[in-house]
Formats: C-alpha cells, sequence, structure tokens
C-alpha cells in the first residue's frame, strides 16, 4: 500500500457497458417507491432490471439488489472504456469523477447520449 503524494503506476484497461434505463426505485420493506425511477447499470443486467419494470407489483415489497447506484471503479493510471446507452426518453450523459481528473481536459468529448 502506497501512502503520500506517490501515484500507484497502473496500465490497466477497464471496460465497462453501461446503460441508462427507466425502472422502479423501492425505497424501503414497506414498499415505498418511485414508479418512474431512472439509473444507470451494467448492461449486463439490463434483461433483470426489464423484468423488474415489467413485473413490477411482484418486486414491490423490498429493494431490489439491482437496483442501486452505480460505481465504476480504477486506479491512478488505469485506462477506462465506457460503451454507454440510453434507453430513456430524454439524452443523458456520464463522465468520470476522481482527483484530479477534467473530462474537458482528460477526455474533450461530450458525453450526453439521445435516446435508443
Amino acid at each position: 500500500m502506497m501512502y503520500g503524494s506517490a501515484e500507484p503506476k497502473s496500465s490497466r484497461h477497464r471496460t465497462y457497458d453501461v446503460v441508462a434505463l427507466e425502472v422502479p426505485i423501492v425505497f424501503n420493506a414497506s414498499g415505498d417507491h418511485d414508479h418512474d425511477g431512472r439509473i444507470y447499470a451494467l448492461a449486463k443486467h439490463k434483461d433483470a432490471l426489464d423484468d423488474i419494470r415489467a413485473n413490477f407489483p411482484r418486486y414491490a415489497t423490498t429493494p431490489h439488489p439491482l437496483v442501486q447506484p452505480l460505481v465504476l471503479r480504477a486506479c491512478a493510471g488505469d485506462t477506462v472504456t465506457i460503451t454507454f446507452t440510453n434507453y430513456l426518453k430524454q439524452p443523458v450523459g456520464i463522465h468520470l469523477v476522481g482527483d484530479g481528473y477534467s473530462v474537458v481536459a482528460d477526455d474533450g468529448r461530450s458525453s450526453t447520449a439521445s435516446p435508443t
């Protein structure tokens, strides 16, 4: 483990396939929910999340473990490639947030995706 100002050296390439979609979000065991919830998720979970949306009353009593905030992790020096597909009705975007990262300086491209 490194401490202090030294940055760890990394040459890993991380690839993430991310989707934006509508899915009901259940907040607690009482069934409190947002029927029109919008989340970002890994694309590999899209079919399961579509099933939750299509069969919502069946899932209305407890929060589903796939319906949670998305966190993509990388180390300093990693190269990250994100394929982003928007299944919502309005344009949405995604960008990386981290110490010293600038979307303009380090990416330079718009990350807004129109609906598919």
